[in-house]
């Protein structure tokens, strides 16, 4: 009798949650509808399905052969090229912005008799295993936020959570999508997002990708107790900063919620969080990379400020850039190293967004060269219009004095930046950007190309593109097995066409900048537009962590 009870509470249970839930979609739908046109972020959202650069693809290929032209360098062979970037698996419901899409990861991996095989592979975030298992989009993106309906797709969103139509996580609502970047730590290759804990991920020997798992989030109590890999008491920027000479990694979170606002981490060669600090800033900010020169880990606190509010006073997203002025905080290395008290040393530039830091280094005289993409201002609800420019920073911690300085005039916009991975934290001659003037433009005028800098003497010393219609992505700089200068090397980038009919994997020159790649690798399907890249050694490859489990593209 009492089991009989049981299966009816459950069954009665049941058909609550499944008939809660299509009230709740019949809403999301219905508020979709009426919002459609009335939303910037929303008109961005829809014009990035329907972007071939942009558009999603989601069939996963695993290719053995590819057809390589030209001739694969030496130096790249035995080693893998990864690119992370925004893939939406379902169809959004409403609105999608250009940081929302699951997290999908191209590689190609350099056989060692020149060949190369290919890869396209889901990161499997709990986000993404929740959607799949819904067969839908369900969860809340950057791209809802936006105005009045905004405040009912959260309460939707709410809703969703308390009747667990959407699974309980471990680790709480940090559902991120593991999207924008790739980092070596360690023995693993770990894919980032800032609203999230690091995903493992893994090259098999056949070119294979494997998602590993989350890494494992620190107890906010007891944040060093756990031996676990990189457990940190915070989600991690997507952009942490790995010193090449010590191999220590230096990283952050940002909450928009409740103070401490910005929490650092220190984690070893060898991937245990050594020590975690919170920082005092006054407000919630976006704040998406950070530098470190071989004295300090440098901290980025721009005014693009989170405010809930204005999605009813504004209709917007909620962010704005305010008129306070950007600090700048260096924060002392060895006091962070050894357990000492952490002072930082705050400096201020007139107002600006910063995406991303190209490189700083100390000088002789103690003072600091900082080089970023500088945005005067920045709308995270749509970005055309709005072109990072190239500055130097210099900073004075004994005076606390700093200065910013424009690099190039009238430049069509540089971001994506890149140097030598050797180098960082030190003086670099040269960086690689990508031109991003055109990068949001309708297809038939889209355009972009590869540049590189000298940034002593401040000027572009060369320039790659692949002709009208072509985008490039970012490009990651590879060494030479034996460099005879700091530029003696290759960049790797993915370019697409504005038809979808071709992309390849371009191996350029980066001494030269040639316009004729060394190897054009092809694709055997589109690469759509991503954001960050990295490329592993045939060193590094071997002494990847396999952990076992986790979940395989092997699709012919």
């Amino acid at each position: 009798m009492a089991t009989g009870m049981k299966v009816r509470e459950t069954s009665w249970r049941d058909a609550f949650l499944w008939m809660a839930g299509r009230v709740l979609d019949v809403m999301e739908a219905a508020m979709a509808w009426m919002r459609r046109w009335t939303s910037p972020a929303e008109v961005l959202g829809r014009n990035l399905l329907s972007n071939p650069y942009w558009k999603p693809i989601h069939e996963e290929v695993h290719a053995m052969q590819l057809q390589v032209v030209g001739e694969i360098p030496a130096c790249l062979r035995g080693g893998a090229y990864l690119r992370n970037g925004p893939n939406a698996a379902h169809q959004p419901v409403a609105s999608m912005h250009l940081f929302d899409g699951d997290g999908m990861v191209h590689a190609v991996r350099f056989h060692e008799d020149g060949g190369a095989a290919y890869a396209n592979h889901f990161v499997r975030t709990e986000r993404w295993k929740v959607e799949a298992n819904a067969g839908k989009a369900l969860l809340l993106k950057i791209g809802d936020l936006t105005g009045v309906w905004g405040l009912f797709v959260l309460a939707i969103n709410k809703a969703r959570h308390k009747l667990q139509i959407i699974p309980k996580c471990e680790r709480g609502e940090d559902l991120g999508t593991a999207n924008t970047s790739l980092i070596w730590h360690a023995t693993r290759v770990l894919a980032l997002h800032e609203g999230d804990v690091p995903y493992a991920i893994r090259v098999l020997c056949d070119g294979a990708l494997q998602t590993l798992g989350a890494l494992q989030k620190a107890a906010v109590e007891h944040p060093l107790a756990q031996d676990a890999f990189m457990a940190l008491p915070h989600v991690c920027t997507a952009h942490p900063k790995r010193d090449p000479r010590n191999g220590e990694l230096l990283t952050f979170g940002y909450r928009i919620k409740n103070k401490p606002f910005l929490e650092i981490s220190l984690v070893s060669k060898e991937g245990k969080t050594l020590r975690s600090v919170p920082v005092e800033i006054q407000e919630p900010v976006m704040m998406h990379d950070c530098a470190m020169t071989d004295k300090y880990f440098i901290l980025l606190d721009c005014p693009l400020v989170f405010d809930p509010k204005l999605m009813v006073t504004k209709g917007t997203l909620p962010f704005e850039m305010r008129s306070r002025n950007t600090r700048i905080g260096l924060v002392c290395r060895e006091a962070l190293r050894n357990g000492e008290e952490i002072e930082i040393k705050w400096m201020e530039l007139r107002p600006c967004f910063i995406f991303h830091t190209v490189n700083a280094w100390d000088t002789e005289d103690g003072s600091v060269v900082m080089f970023v993409c500088r945005f005067e201002t920045f709308n995270l609800g749509g970005f055309k219009g709005q072109l990072p420019q190239l500055f130097r920073f210099d900073l004075d911690p004994r005076t606390g004095s700093a200065s910013q300085k424009q690099c190039l005039q009238n430049d069509l916009g540089l971001d994506f930046p890149k140097v030598h991975d050797g180098l960082l934290g030190l003086p670099t001659q040269y960086a690689y950007f990508v031109r991003v003037g055109k990068l949001f433009a309708d297809p038939g005028e889209a355009s972009s190309t590869l540049v590189k800098v000298d940034l002593q003497c401040c000027q572009v010393v060369g320039e790659v593109g692949f002709g009208p219609g072509f985008m490039v992505g970012e490009g990651v700089f590879v060494p030479c097995s034996k460099p005879t200068s700091e530029d003696d090397g290759h960049l790797l980038s993915f370019i697409t066409d504005n038809e979808g009919k071709e992309s390849f994997l371009a191996v350029v020159d980066a001494h030269t900048m040639s316009e004729r790649p060394i190897a054009k690798v092809r694709i055997p399907h589109r690469v759509p537009m991503g954001f960050h890249g990295l490329y592993i050694t045939k060193e590094e490859f071997d002494l990847q962590k396999n952990e076992g489990g986790g979940s395989t593209t092997r699709i012919s």
